[in-house]
C-alpha cells in the first residue's frame, strides 16, 4: 500500500520548484547579457524581445520568492511569451540570413538551408515540450498549490 505524504510536507521552494528557480535565474542573466549585446547591434526587435523576456522573468522570480499566488499565472505567461519570442527570433533570423556559405560547391546550399530549417523546428519543438511540461507542473503540482497560497 502506498503511503501518502501530508500536504504540509510538500511546501516551499524545494525539489522541482527549486530547479525551476535556478533555471529562471540563468534565463534572467542570459536575457540581461542579450540586452547588453543588442544595445551594441542596434537591432530593435531583439532589444524589445529580450527586454520583455527579462522583465517577465524578473517579475516571475519576485512573485516566486514572495510565495504569492499570482506566481502561478505569471510564470505560465512568462513561459509561453518566452517560447513565442524565441520562435520568432529563430524564424526572423532564418528569413533575413539563411546562412549559405559561398565556399560550398553548387547544390549544397539546399542541404545547409534544410539543416537550418531542421534546427529551427527541433528547437521550437523542444521549447514547446518544455513549456507544456512546466505549465503542467505549475497547474498540477501539490508543492505549487501548497506554497503559493497568499
Amino acid at each position: 500500500m502506498k503511503k501518502r505524504l501530508g500536504k504540509n510536507k510538500l511546501k516551499g521552494i524545494r525539489g522541482w520548484l527549486m530547479f525551476y528557480v535556478i533555471i529562471l535565474v540563468l534565463y534572467i542573466v542570459s536575457s540581461l547579457v542579450n540586452i547588453i549585446y543588442t544595445l551594441t547591434n542596434y537591432r530593435l526587435y531583439l532589444l524589445i524581445g529580450n527586454s520583455i523576456s527579462f522583465i517577465l522573468f524578473v517579475v516571475s522570480l519576485i512573485f516566486i520568492l514572495k510565495e504569492s499566488k499570482k506566481a502561478i499565472m505569471i510564470n505560465i505567461i512568462a513561459l509561453w511569451v518566452a517560447y513565442l519570442v524565441g520562435v520568432g527570433f529563430s524564424v526572423h533570423n532564418f528569413l533575413t540570413n539563411p546562412f549559405v556559405p559561398s565556399s560550398l560547391p553548387q547544390g549544397y546550399d539546399d542541404l545547409i538551408i534544410s539543416a537550418n530549417i531542421f534546427g529551427i523546428v527541433f528547437s521550437s519543438l523542444l521549447g514547446l515540450v518544455a513549456a507544456i511540461l512546466w505549465t503542467f507542473y505549475w497547474r498540477r503540482s501539490e508543492r505549487v498549490k501548497n506554497t503559493f497560497v497568499h
